[in-house]
């Protein structure tokens, strides 16, 4: 279970992200976490959420989103809302790391998949593409992430990720996928030197 000033990363997507208010704080209201991306990382694709809601806030840097057919680069101090069922992404445009605050609305199982996909990063189990390499694995994801492809029905989307982690149980992958727990992120060292 997440804590606030908890800090997960994500060596695939060059995702470090810092859990602000957790979804146990706000009781399934919210989540809230800053998201800080350097450069050259897997970016997720354009995709579609059915019930929640996103905002995001730019502390610093550039952070690239498309939202529906529309793409715009957001700078410090800019805001967006990334309304359920509409298609949107976001990605590093430049060659500089961004921080923006994430909160989405209701929070459902956000936090866990975020914890999960970390884990799964460094654990190997993951693609270049930062998706799971088993796919029954990525059924669950899917199925717990509730992020959708935009050009099929979300109702078929959903049978087919549960028939997939169905599937999956057969054959003993965990629908929960609880044995991915993440790691905190390692304390950055600052290494003194000495005058002699």
């Amino acid at each position: 279970m997440a804590y606030a000033g908890q800090t997960i990363t994500n060596p695939i997507t060059h995702e470090e992200i810092t859990f602000v208010r957790t979804t146990a704080e706000t009781d399934g209201q919210s989540l809230v976490f800053d998201c800080r991306v350097t450069p050259g990382g897997a970016t997720l694709p354009v995709h579609i959420h059915d019930t929640q809601e996103e905002r995001f806030e730019v502390i610093y840097g550039q952070l690239g989103v498309r939202l529906g057919n529309k793409k715009q680069v957001l700078h410090r101090g800019d805001k967006i809302i990334l309304p359920a069922r509409i298609k949107h992404q976001w990605w590093v445009p430049g060659d500089q790391p961004v921080l923006f605050r994430v909160e989405v609305l209701p929070a459902r199982n956000l936090e866990r998949v975020l914890e999960v996909i970390s884990a799964m990063a460094h654990a190997g189990k993951m693609n270049s593409r930062s998706m799971p390499k088993n796919p029954f694995e990525l059924a669950n994801i899917g199925r717990l992430s509730e992020n959708y492809l935009p050009f099929l029905p979300i109702s078929l989307q959903k049978v087919m990720l549960a028939m997939g982690s169905r599937m999956g149980a057969l054959l003993g992958v965990d629908p929960q996928l609880a044995g991915y727990q993440a790691s905190p992120a390692p304390t950055r060292e600052v290494v003194a030197e000495t005058v002699a």
